[in-house]
């Protein structure tokens, strides 16, 4: 069995200038960019806390500045900005967006120049979210309708959802960067992925008129969340997991698997695993057990294990292990 990778890969960068030509910041910068300068004449200083989600190449990031004016070619990601102090004014083709404490800005991938200005004494601080343009074309992801090619720069968003979107990102990001984060425990992390997944998709609100695609997707992550079995039977596979995996919560792939298959999610890995028990069983390898096929199949119990297999066989693991080989 192997061991889960973490979900939330973190870095922390602080940079206050030393010399009057020191450009090391341009090293921690989130974006490619084009051009970068700090505004006003005190000494600059920035701070990036980034978090890489492992599973969908997502980030978050909290930034805090003096002030600069930045300008980004092409940027290939959704960004979704939310300030916690001072302001923020994006132009690009279409125009000109302000961004401030009581307003977020979500953007589509295109060319633009940002401005971020301090409040008085009190440097700009705000959290964001990245995510890759090409993730909203995956079956997982495509009740999601962003539609990272429109021509308009600016996404709809739900302001009512921004609060609690902007919160779950501080609040992973302070977490990481504590002395003992938690969501560096794989499952903790897979779950809070998840959550802050199901609050994206709050925020960028679906109209009334996309509930057939999203009926439709049901299929779509059972098909992927039963792939996904496939690929893991043998590891301790947690229902957090597999609904992370698909971008989806516990409760609502549950319901599509009900509404789908008939079963649940649980039952539907249990019989992954009973199936590939008995292919073992009967292979002719003669140094396998019966202990060793459940254990390798995600079985952590033998009791219930033997119970489920002859439930479904309607034989004892043993009775087909001696029969194995040809004929």
């Amino acid at each position: 069995m192997t061991s889960l990778p973490p979900t939330f890969d973190y870095k922390a960068f602080n940079w206050r200038q030393s010399a009057r030509y020191d450009r090391a910041y341009r090293d921690i910068l989130i974006s490619r960019v084009d051009t970068f300068r700090f505004e006003g004449e005190a000494a600059p200083e920035l701070a990036i806390q980034s978090a890489q989600l492992s599973a969908t190449g997502a980030s978050i990031h909290r930034v805090r500045s003096t002030g600069h004016d930045i300008s980004v070619g092409r940027d290939s990601d959704v960004t979704a900005m939310f300030p916690l102090c001072g302001r923020q004014t994006v132009a690009c083709r279409k125009g000109t967006f302000e961004a401030g404490t009581s307003r977020s800005l979500t953007l589509r991938p295109s060319e633009r120049s940002t401005q971020v200005r301090a409040d008085g004494a009190r440097a700009f601080e705000a959290v964001m979210l990245k995510a890759p343009a090409g993730l909203f074309t995956r079956q997982s992801f495509r009740d999601i309708l962003v539609k990272p090619q429109s021509a308009d720069p600016m996404v709809e968003t739900a302001p009512e959802a921004a609060p609690a979107l902007r919160d779950l990102i501080r609040y992973i990001l302070a977490d990481l960067a504590s002395d003992r984060p938690v969501l560096n425990a794989p499952m903790a992390g897979l779950s809070m992925e998840t959550l802050l997944w199901e609050h994206f998709r709050a925020f960028l609100a679906p109209s009334r008129a996309t509930a057939p695609a999203a009926r439709a997707t049901s299929k779509i992550r059972v098909a992927e969340a039963i792939d996904f079995m496939h690929a893991n039977f043998e590891n301790p596979v947690e229902m957090a997991m597999i609904a992370a995996a698909v971008g989806a919560t516990p409760r609502s792939l549950q319901a599509a698997f009900q509404k789908v298959t008939g079963r649940s999610p649980w039952q539907t890995l249990t019989a992954i695993r009973l199936e590939n028990a008995r292919l073992r069983l009967l292979a002719d390898d003669a140094g396998s057990s019966v202990t060793a096929v459940a254990m390798n199949c995600g079985f952590a119990h033998l009791g219930r294990f033997a119970s489920l297999y002859r439930a479904k066989y309607g034989e004892p693991p043993s009775a087909t292990l001696a029969r194995r080989g040809p004929g």
